[in-house]
């Protein structure tokens, strides 16, 4: 699973009120009895799920419903899939997750989602109210998008069916006017793809995450992410499956441990809280940028079942404050089980690590230190986070981002198609 890399330090945030768990000193880390320094944080093959920040979860609920066209037309699009082709799912948020609930001005989002050399298919929508609306084009190649959201996000769970008859590469246009733009080729979506960007002042985000329906269990995760010290804190979430629907939920505890390790610990369960795998992984903070006071990183990991055989492999990117003052963070990644339909691809992480069912596995490669993102004057910046960090402009809507560090002093960004 190969993850947009977006460039920022962690910062180091005070302790919260000592009534969601029991907190250790800045040397070591604990939480409601689970530690870092154990095996595995404490954690056991077989428990039940714990209850990490039930009640933050709840007020960050948001209405998600199922959308069908009943005309019969994306069953026939997918019975007609070319050989060597595959269908793709994409989960699309944006706005303001964690909520921010001392927001007071809406932000209109005119969007479009556009497939070239495919048709795309509305699966889901997310918190869509009486002023929002989402219409298919009549030709199923793209969705119409309006908008607005004050301290909530909206969302899509599109599928993305490559046409029988086309010779065009199969690329997806996602752009919200003034505010985001990104695309996203066939390959992208096979190896998968995650990207959150920050949009305007107000701190709205766009998440973006998109994976190919394999022969094995596949999906989405998203969530809540919290530092309690120094040393680390917790995370919790839901586990979706490929359509977007909420099948599980996962929470755990996440940090660095005396010996420097960068860890992460959970348990992988279903709706009743009823275990399914036990959470291991690694978190990496993003290189220091320009605006290195908001954490963030990506996480990836895998987990093992209640025989302790290899469940699966996943990853995403965190932030620990969606703006300045905020005391909650959230994360957005995927997930993909193993299974007898098809080899597990492990993504950044060793296979012969997860072969020998190690507790931690470093992932290959450190992280990324570029960055596109957008701003809100309709343009987009790429930058190079090379020591104090460097910007340079770009124009809006373009697809990659690299940075030619041949002149370290000033390293210059590549953000094209």
């Amino acid at each position: 699973m190969k993850l947009l890399r977006t460039g920022i330090m962690v910062v180091m945030v005070a302790a919260l009120a000592t009534g969601c768990g029991s907190y250790a000193t800045e040397d070591d880390f604990s939480y409601q009895g689970y530690n870092l320094e154990e095996g595995n944080g404490g954690f056991t093959v077989g428990q039940a799920s714990p209850e990490f920040m039930v009640q933050e979860l709840a007020d960050n609920t948001v209405q998600e419903m199922s959308y069908t066209a009943d005309d019969g037309e994306e069953g026939d699009a997918e019975s007609r899939v070319p050989p060597g082709r595959r269908v793709a799912i994409v989960r699309l948020v944006w706005g303001q997750f964690p909520f921010n609930r001392q927001l007071d001005q809406w932000t209109e989002w005119s969007g479009l989602v556009y497939a070239q050399g495919a048709k795309v298919f509305i699966q889901r929508v997310i918190y869509y109210e009486r002023h929002d609306f989402v219409r298919p084009c009549a030709d199923r190649s793209c969705v119409l998008i309006d908008s607005r959201t004050l301290p909530h996000h909206d969302g899509l769970v599109l599928k993305v069916v490559p046409l029988p008859d086309s010779d065009v590469p199969v690329r997806l246009f996602i752009g919200f006017a003034g505010l985001y733009g990104r695309v996203l080729n066939a390959e992208q979506m096979a190896d998968g793809f995650s990207e959150v960007a920050t949009v305007d002042e107000l701190g709205n985000k766009v998440a973006l995450n998109a994976v190919v329906r394999p022969a094995c269990p596949a999906g989405m995760l998203a969530g809540l992410w919290r530092r309690v010290n120094l040393r680390g804190g917790v995370f919790a979430g839901r586990w979706l499956n490929i359509e977007g629907v909420q099948v599980g939920r996962l929470a755990g505890i996440w940090g660095r441990r005396r010996n420097g390790q960068r860890v992460l610990f959970g348990v992988y369960a279903d709706m009743q809280g009823n275990f399914r795998g036990l959470l291991k992984g690694v978190y990496q903070p993003f290189p220091a940028g320009p605006d290195g006071e908001l954490g963030a990183g990506r996480f990836l990991g895998h987990w093992v079942t209640a025989g302790g055989e290899l469940g699966g492999v996943l990853g995403g990117l965190y932030r620990e404050r969606p703006a300045p003052g905020a005391a909650l963070g959230g994360f957005h990644g995927r997930f993909r089980a193993a299974c007898g339909a098809e080899p597990l691809d492990p993504g950044e992480l060793p296979g012969d690590c997860l072969e020998s069912g190690a507790e931690v596995c470093p992932p290959n490669g450190e992280p990324g230190n570029c960055e596109c993102s957008s701003t809100g004057s309709g343009e987009s910046t790429c930058t190079c986070h090379d020591g104090d960090g460097a910007e340079g402009q770009q124009q809006p809507d373009l697809a990659d981002c690299s940075c030619d560090e041949s002149d370290p002093a000033a390293p210059q960004c590549d953000c094209s198609f």
